[in-house]
């Protein structure tokens, strides 16, 4: 005979209920919790934080956000108009502001940890370790002293995270829509949004397959995810007038390009072989155990564990996330170390779990009457973890007193003569664009940006560029200066003559690494 346990009905209720403890709503003290670890996460960033203008995709997010301009593919249009309603805030350089917006977009990840690690059945205590853990990474901590898309896309990973268990809980049509709009908005913020998001959703709709394809929820939610997209508009409209341009359709590709990244970064479209992600593994697990520290990762894999029997989707997420960010990370040649910062916020999820599931079995194998106390050092032990990470990383994460870019840009500006026109690399120009178009430095001066370099000759020459200048009647007769890049091109050319206005203050180069010298071209034949 059947008995009542092994039931169909009971089943089901027995797994709602599973399903109800790993996903329950927060307390008012989970919330208290998570907007602790916000606060200080956020003060040791404001501490920490630089004050001055950066170089490269720094200075570019500290500039176009502030001039309504179009950042490099793929356009950041989200963070680009979010930043410049920031940049307006009063409060010390428009370059501190942007860093600090990037740093309160960091805590607000780290903040979402705690609330995520509570839907997942754990103590918020935890959540607020791994929270931290998170905040005081090497990877995390760097990245949050500058101006850094990165910023918003982390937070808003959590956050379809966070939806997304919601909604496994309670697949209601409103929890669907709201996860759903929530990916939408994370699409039109970065295109990584959307190998994150994929398993989730997939997982979901094969989980919920009733309640996800009736025909209004269905529409509705497509509604909701597809009608963010529409703040793409924004790129093309705004790039005719726009001061700074740097996502300009390459080589007749048109705006797609820029939306796939394709006119930024060829291997952002592209498919490498596996293999050759193998081969990066190693190399990136080495840097997240850098960043972390080996006793989180211990605690990350236990956590896995213990939600492998709590939760099976969760796993699938969080490793879902990790692997697909480890690809896009080798799919950019190893160079943007900065795709890994989903999965250390993943990892530290998972963390938090491990170190609340080994407090409780330590809790369960003593005597009741010492059971708070196990509770309570198992708290402290964890919360070691990234106070260990904030006193060791400290020192060589305080950029607060870090003035290089700002006085190599200023003394280049300084140097040039009056009313000329000046080209320069990527690196090197975005700073110069910061202090010329935010800042007013050197208004005479023109910087040669990306929508005029399409026109010149590639590769780009101290020659061509001065016949360029001197044959467009609107610039003829202005100097013209030029820095060379830092990757071997010549600075000698016959019938001209370079003549060196001043070397750098600093080395530069995205490694600080090949020094440089500006010079003013001069035909002699």
């Amino acid at each position: 005979m059947t008995t009542a346990s092994s039931t169909p009905a009971t089943e089901s209720l027995t797994t709602a209920a599973t399903r109800r403890r790993a996903a329950r709503r927060l307390t008012s003290t989970d919330r208290y919790v998570a907007v602790g670890t916000w606060v200080v996460a956020a003060l040791v960033y404001l501490r920490t934080a630089a004050r001055t203008v950066g170089a490269w995709d720094i200075a570019e997010m500290q500039t176009v956000p502030r001039l309504f301009g179009v950042a490099h593919p793929t356009g950041y249009p989200l963070f680009t108009l979010l930043g410049g309603v920031w940049s307006r805030v009063p409060l010390a350089s428009v370059a501190f502001r942007m860093n600090l917006l990037s740093a309160l977009l960091f805590a607000g990840a780290a903040a979402m940890i705690v609330v995520i690690v509570v839907h997942l059945g754990a103590r918020a205590a935890f959540g607020a370790c791994g929270g931290l853990a998170f905040a005081f990474a090497g990877g995390t901590w760097a990245n949050a002293n500058h101006a850094e898309v990165q910023s918003l896309h982390v937070l808003l990973l959590t956050i379809v995270l966070w939806r997304w268990l919601v909604a496994d809980a309670a697949p209601t049509r409103r929890n669907i829509v709201v996860m759903c709009l929530v990916v939408g908005i994370g699409l039109t913020h970065h295109g990584l949004m959307l190998l994150m998001a994929a398993p989730l959703l997939v997982w979901f709709a094969l989980r919920h397959r009733r309640a996800v394809f009736s025909p209004r929820t269905l529409a509705t939610s497509a509604l909701a995810g597809a009608a963010p997209l529409s703040l793409y508009a924004y790129l093309p409209l705004i790039a005719p007038h726009a001061r700074v341009v740097n996502s300009q359709p390459l080589h007749g590709q048109g705006w797609m390009a820029v939306f796939l990244g394709t006119g930024f970064r060829p291997s952002m479209s592209g498919l490498m072989p596996l293999k050759h992600w193998w081969h990066s593994v190693s190399g990136q697990f080495d840097l997240v155990a850098h960043w972390l520290g080996p006793a989180v990762l211990v605690l990350a894999a236990l956590g896995l564990v213990v939600l492998g029997r709590r939760h099976i989707g969760a796993v699938v997420a969080l490793v879902a996330v990790v692997v697909l960010a480890s690809y896009a990370q080798a799919n950019s040649f190893d160079t943007n170390n900065r795709y890994l910062l989903g999965p250390l916020a993943m990892l530290a999820v998972a963390a938090a779990v491990g170190a609340d599931a080994a407090g409780s079995w330590l809790a369960r194998a003593v005597p009741a009457a010492h059971v708070q106390r196990v509770r309570t050092a198992t708290v402290v032990a964890a919360a070691a973890l990234p106070a260990v990470l904030l006193v060791t990383g400290f020192s060589s994460h305080d950029a607060a007193r870090d003035h290089l870019d700002d006085t190599n840009g200023r003394a280049v500006l300084a140097a040039l003569p009056s009313h000329c026109l000046v080209w320069s690399y990527w690196d090197l120009r975005s700073t110069l664009e910061y202090l010329h178009f935010v800042d007013g430095v050197r208004p005479d001066v023109s910087i040669l940006d990306t929508r005029v370099n399409l026109v010149l000759p590639d590769p780009l020459t101290a020659p061509t560029l001065y016949d360029w200048v001197q044959s467009n009647p609107a610039t003829a007769g202005r100097p013209v200066c030029y820095v060379p890049p830092p990757y071997g091109l010549p600075t000698s050319f016959a019938g001209y003559r370079l003549i060196g206005l001043t070397a750098t203050a600093m080395p530069w180069g995205l490694a600080r690494l090949a020094p440089g010298e500006v010079y003013q071209v001069v035909k002699t034949t």
